[in-house]
């Protein structure tokens, strides 16, 4: 029988002393519980979110804080109020105090968003969930009981009024094979996770950004477009992203470059790259893309002429590569055209296989023939360098490279899909890897429009 969840907060049963593990971030959520499910919010879906929500001055009278505020106004027309909390016990071997804050952000002094959440990671007993229990929660869209009954040790909690009901999001840490610490950001909908953005856990601390905030606005967003499209529930089931089946350890045996196409599906789902029709680009700006999208590291912006931009995102793992004794790499790479967003490709900088590991090129076209579809692609689990997309004329485009055996030697091959259905493959010489992307992409350009990409 689920709970009655109508009196309190909507994740007062989630919140315990396991949970909000540090003694500064269970204290804020006392105050913080008492005032926000009484508290009115802007609904950042209206036509106007200026219409209704509390104002500043109300939520500093109303919200009744063990510490004082502070008020931060910006050139933005926003305004914020922050409470700072410090646990009374000390840190272990340290002078520091546990430190968490409640954030409440306000637009033409309207309140709109929320939040609580620690300030740093530091000297704090870890019991993070593992990868594999992260994806499946997503996967199955677990519903906020089933995250209660496992209690993940969580970093925060933030929401906001979305198209008439509330959306929460939940900051949960957690480790991955390669032991590797991450911040995972889940989005709730109807008490169900509807979606997750991933970032690593260093970053997140180091990071000046409010990305619970920014999280929240792209996951509104998403919504939007999807209600636009009347496939609201099915588009938050199905967060997928084609590649899903097919990327796994066995296709894609950098960890790089895995991790690459996690933070590349986030921007998938909420920003994909604009039908590339040069006579009328219409999609997300590069100044969107670097406000709403970030990478473990900050990007690379080269410009490349007066119409072309690239941002470059380097990942890197933990796992050594022990032919180079070095950490192994990734780059995500994101192309804009008249500053729009109309192409990304993700590449592996390092590789660890063995050429007996590889199949042969004119095997596979005698099994996979043109007309193929992706699913019997993936049976033969190729090993997977790296990958790129753009969609023309409303079809996506897709290549994946492949390192495969041709005439006894070593290719890279450049299978092309539109709309998961494989159109054709070719070959390109192993020794030009690091052009491989750019070069099938231009070609296969040239094809479809007779210009130069």
């Amino acid at each position: 029988m689920a709970k009655d969840r109508t009196e309190r907060h909507a994740f007062s049963d989630f919140v315990t002393e396991k949970t909000f593990k540090n003694p500064a971030l269970y204290q804020a959520w006392k105050d913080y519980e008492s005032f926000v499910p009484r508290a009115v919010f802007s609904d950042a879906g209206a036509p106007s979110i200026y219409s209704d929500g509390m104002t500043v001055d109300e939520v500093h009278k109303r919200f009744k804080s063990q510490v004082p505020s502070e008020h931060f106004a910006f050139e933005s027309r926003e305004e914020s109020l922050k409470y700072t909390y410090r646990s009374a016990e000390r840190m272990p071997d340290s002078e520091n105090h546990y430190v968490a804050t409640i954030y409440f952000h306000f637009l033409e002094r309207r309140l709109f968003y929320s939040e609580i959440r620690i300030q740093t990671d530091s000297d704090l007993e870890k019991n993070f969930i593992s990868e594999k229990q992260k994806t499946e929660w997503i996967k199955n869209r677990a519903d906020l009981e089933e995250l209660e009954a496992v209690q993940p040790q969580t970093f925060g909690l933030a929401q906001m009024k979305m198209q008439g009901g509330m959306s929460y999001e939940l900051f949960v840490p957690y480790v991955d094979d390669q032991g590797v610490e991450h911040a995972e950001f889940f989005m709730f909908l109807d008490n169900k996770i509807a979606l997750g953005y991933s970032s690593t856990l260093a970053r997140e601390f180091q990071s000046e950004r409010n990305n619970l905030l920014r999280n929240l606005v792209a996951f509104d967003q998403h919504l939007r477009r999807a209600q636009k499209d009347t496939q609201l529930e099915d588009s938050i089931t199905h967060l997928t992203h084609p590649f899903d089946s097919f990327i796994t350890p066995q296709t894609m045996e950098n960890p790089a470059s895995r991790m690459a196409y996690q933070y590349y599906k986030t921007l998938y789902h909420n920003h994909p790259p604009a039908d590339f029709n040069l006579k009328e680009l219409d999609g997300r700006r590069i100044e969107e893309i670097q406000k709403y999208f970030s990478g473990p590291n900050d990007p690379v912006h080269m410009e490349a002429g007066e119409r072309e931009d690239y941002l470059f995102y380097l990942f890197e793992s933990e796992e050594i590569n022990p032919s180079t004794e070095k950490k192994r790499q990734a780059e995500l790479k994101l192309y804009f055209y008249d500053g729009v967003f109309t192409y990304a490709d993700i590449f592996g900088l390092d590789s660890y296989f063995s050429e007996n590991d590889l199949l042969s090129f004119n095997d596979m076209l005698k099994e996979l023939p043109k007309g193929t579809h992706l699913e019997k692609f993936e049976a033969y689990e190729p090993i997977t360098m790296g990958f790129a997309e753009f969609k023309y004329e409303d079809k996506n485009h897709r290549i994946i490279l492949t390192p495969q055996i041709e005439a006894s030697k070593m290719k890279i091959i450049n299978y092309v899909f539109i709309d998961e259905v494989m159109e054709y493959a070719f070959a390109t010489d192993y020794t030009d890897i690091k052009d491989s992307i750019r070069n099938a992409m231009t070609q296969i350009f040239m094809n479809l429009t007779k210009s130069e990409f």
